[in-house]
C-alpha cells in the first residue's frame, strides 16, 4: 500500500513537472517551431519584436482531429494593446501558421497579417488563433479542442 501510494505521488510529481516545462516554452525556445516561423515570415514586413524580444504569454497545446498543437503568443514590449502575434504549430508534422495583428486607434480598425506554411489554413486554426489574440483562450482552454 505504501508503496502503491509513493509510486503514485512520484508519478504525480513528474507529469506535473513536464506539463510545467512544456507552458514554459516559448517560439523563441523551441529552435525546430523557431526554423519553421522564420520560412512563413521572411518577406513580411514584421517588427522586429516578433521575431527576438516579444513580451511572450504561456504556450498553451490544443488538440485539432486528435493531433497536439503548440499555440504560442507574444506582444510588443509595452504595449500589448497595439501588437499581437499568435502561432499554431504541430511539432510532429511542422505545420505552422501565425497571424500579427496590429490595432490603429486612431480609426479603431484593426489588420490581421496572416502566413503559413500550408496551402490551406483550417477554420479551427484560425479560430484558435484570434481567441489567441482576445485572451479568450487563456480564458477557457478546455473550449479549444476539436
Amino acid at each position: 500500500m505504501k508503496k502503491t501510494i509513493l509510486f503514485t505521488l512520484v508519478a504525480s510529481a513528474l507529469m506535473t513537472t513536464v506539463a510545467q516545462a512544456e507552458a514554459l516554452k516559448t517560439l523563441n525556445s523551441d529552435k525546430v517551431a523557431q526554423a519553421q516561423f522564420k520560412k512563413i515570415s521572411n518577406h513580411k514586413n514584421l517588427p522586429a519584436w516578433t521575431k527576438t524580444d516579444g513580451t511572450t504569454s504561456a504556450t498553451k497545446t490544443v488538440k485539432i482531429a486528435g493531433k497536439n498543437y503548440l499555440v504560442f503568443g507574444s506582444c510588443k514590449p509595452h504595449d500589448c494593446s497595439s501588437e499581437q502575434i499568435a502561432t499554431i504549430y504541430a511539432p510532429q508534422s511542422k505545420a505552422m501558421t501565425s497571424v500579427y495583428s496590429r490595432f490603429n486607434e486612431k480609426n479603431s480598425t484593426q489588420q490581421l497579417k496572416w502566413m503559413s506554411n500550408q496551402p490551406d489554413i483550417s477554420i479551427e486554426e484560425k479560430t484558435i488563433l484570434l481567441s489567441a489574440l482576445t485572451g479568450a483562450l487563456d480564458n477557457y482552454p478546455q473550449k479549444f479542442n476539436f
